[in-house]
């Protein structure tokens, strides 16, 4: 089903690894990656296509707009009406906070948590 997805991270390791492992569990998959919330935000009102569904991962702690920023600006952002159900969410982050996870599954469009450092079995589980 997920055939395209988005890594959102300021971590160039992070996207990497992540981009590696989704290579492993998804051939084929086509990963797009966004240094920051803002440019993922950007795309998604100009580029995105909804008729290909879009998997995000999407990281907490990042600088200029966090992902608990970005949650609450995609799902307030009127132009993105007709894309956000074609778009799922997964937080990608090595916070342990409870109160992270529970702020980033307030948002209907947060289907998961992965705790960092990621690996193949985590990844297999989301888009296995």
């Amino acid at each position: 089903m997920w055939d395209e997805c988005a890594i959102v991270d300021d971590n160039k390791f992070d996207r990497l690894i992540c981009k590696r492992i989704l290579s492993r569990v998804r051939k084929g998959i086509n990963v797009l990656e966004f240094e920051s919330a803002i440019q993922c935000l950007e795309f998604l009102r100009k580029d995105y296509n909804p008729a290909k569904p879009l998997m995000i991962f999407l990281d907490l702690n990042m600088p200029e707009m966090s992902g608990l920023e970005f949650l609450s600006a995609f799902d307030q952002d009127a132009s993105l009406a007709l894309k956000k159900d074609s778009v799922s969410i997964h937080i990608m982050s090595s916070s342990t906070r409870i109160s992270d996870i529970e702020a980033a599954n307030r948002f209907s469009y947060v289907e998961g948590f992965i705790q960092k450092p990621m690996n193949v079995d985590q990844l297999k589980k989301v888009v296995g």
